[in-house]
């Protein structure tokens, strides 16, 4: 699976723009935040994230939020940088984290972006009301100029908090998968006689707040005789929670604890749930233990 940054942020660095029109003043009610959009520069949300954008100018500002109200822990955070090896993405922590004030700091970030020399300054807030927020930068190397830098800092400077407006949905998203075990199934019969495959991945995600990811995976190919499966294989695991995304839509996010991140829009039809528009199967251990997650352990 792609970092769900990938899509979003690699085109835009290429000289890409946004189409939104979001500009000066804008009010993340969800969030609990606002901020100024720069002159001269857009805004759009996207997969759980906003997205600020020049007309002109390359590079991209991200603003996403974040749970964490402790100092020490944000700093923890902010060391591991961004990785997803898989994707060329390797951003890591240039210099010392500088402390701005009480509640944020800041960073320098120097490594590769889709396999691109790519350059990254963040700064990251403490909110004493609920859900802080990160602010970052990002542009090829060989662009990257002390401006970016301030542009962050002018933004970061901006955001206020207030007290979050979190719809209803969110909180009983949050109730509906914890302590729940999320199921996706994949399947293909060549139909032919020839074989097919299976795959399987399950998300853990534990009422305290941490996750445990699997998948497996079977192959057959009757022509030959050639099977082979990978069962339980261990993906990953950290820290999980549902926030709204700026037009108030629930997010499942996954942090992992190599400092990966994936953000999943949590849809519901017909009794079914979606994850970017995937079907999971949500199963709590209630009638058969075995279905319920694994926890504790």
């Amino acid at each position: 699976m792609k970092h769900p940054l990938y899509s979003l942020i690699f085109p835009l660095l290429l000289g890409a723009h946004l189409t939104a029109q979001d500009t000066g003043n804008k009010v993340f009610s969800a969030w609990g935040l606002q901020c100024t959009i720069p002159e001269g520069w857009i805004g759009q949300e996207a997969n759980g994230i906003y997205l600020i954008a020049s007309q002109t100018l390359p590079g991209l500002v991200l603003l996403m939020p974040h749970q964490t109200t402790q100092m020490e822990v944000l700093r923890l955070e902010a060391a591991k940088g961004l990785s997803d090896p898989a994707n060329g993405i390797e951003l890591r922590l240039s210099g010392d984290i500088i402390p701005l004030n009480e509640r944020s700091i800041a960073a320098q970030y120097e490594g590769f972006f889709a396999q691109t020399a790519a350059s990254a300054f963040a700064v990251g807030l403490i909110n004493p009301l609920g859900m802080g927020a990160t602010v970052m930068v990002i542009t090829q190397s060989d662009q990257y100029e002390e401006f970016y830098k301030n542009l962050t800092l002018e933004i970061a400077r901006s955001i206020t908090f207030v007290a979050p407006e979190t719809p209803d949905w969110v909180a009983i998203w949050r109730e509906q998968l914890s302590h729940c075990r999320l199921t996706r199934m994949e399947s293909y019969n060549s139909g032919f006689g020839s074989g097919g495959y299976n795959l399987s991945e399950t998300l853990h995600l534990c009422r305290e707040g941490y996750f445990r990811y699997f998948q497996s995976s079977g192959l057959s190919m009757d022509t030959g005789g050639v099977s082979g499966y990978a069962g339980g294989q261990d993906q990953g695991r950290g820290n999980w929670s549902v926030i709204a995304d700026p037009t108030g839509q629930p997010i499942l996010q996954l942090s992992f604890d190599n400092g990966e991140t994936r953000s999943y829009r949590i849809t519901w039809e017909a009794d079914k749930t979606f994850l970017n528009g995937e079907r999971y199967f949500r199963t709590y251990g209630d009638a058969n233990p075995d279905d319920g997650p694994l926890c504790g352990g």
